[in-house]
């Protein structure tokens, strides 16, 4: 005996049909190859999936459970966070070595999100150059020379400002808080 399937509207056996004794002829509507299976009212599975990451569809064998990114983005992902991780850790460590050896606490952390938020509308740009990209807080008084984290020895500088600065006194903030 055949019988169409609802879905992909194939006519097939109908041993590829599952069992339902509430139906008139045994089997349910849906054959059990078809690719459209039900789950839940009416959601649709659907037999691949778009990552999230490179914006390409593939086949859901090739993502891991409850993921967006297939299985190379998710590794790719990450490889990234253990990179940025290991770059946090390099800076609290310099952070501690910086403080230990200007005799301060390893971290004297006084600004709150509030205050970083108000130096950032007070200084929207590199108060050096003026640049907007890649923006860092920078010690007016360096943590090496005593300096602490405290709001009034914040400025904001881009990295390469930051870089060239390096652990001297220099205050480009023009008597912004004196």
């Amino acid at each position: 005996m055949l019988k169409q399937c609802c879905k992909c509207l194939e006519t097939k056996p109908l041993e590829l049909f599952y069992r339902d004794k509430s139906r008139a002829d045994g089997r349910t509507p849906r054959c059990a190859n078809c690719p459209y299976k039900k789950i839940g009212h009416a959601h649709l599975v659907k037999p691949d999936k778009l990552c999230n990451r490179c914006k390409v569809r593939k086949d859901k064998s090739e993502f891991y459970a409850k993921d967006n990114h297939c299985k190379p983005c998710s590794k790719e992902k990450n490889k990234a966070r253990k990179r940025n991780a290991g770059r946090d850790a390099n800076a609290a460590k310099t952070h501690r070595r910086r403080a230990a050896q200007a005799d301060l606490p390893a971290f004297t952390w006084g600004v709150t999100k509030d205050e970083i938020a108000e130096l950032r509308a007070d200084m929207p740009a590199c108060v050096k150059c003026g640049s907007e990209e890649d923006l860092r807080l920078d010690h007016v008084v360096p943590v090496a020379e005593g300096g602490k984290s405290i709001f009034w020895n914040y400025q904001i500088l881009c990295a390469p400002c930051n870089g060239s600065k390096g652990a001297t006194y220099v205050d480009y903030r023009n008597g912004m808080y004196a």
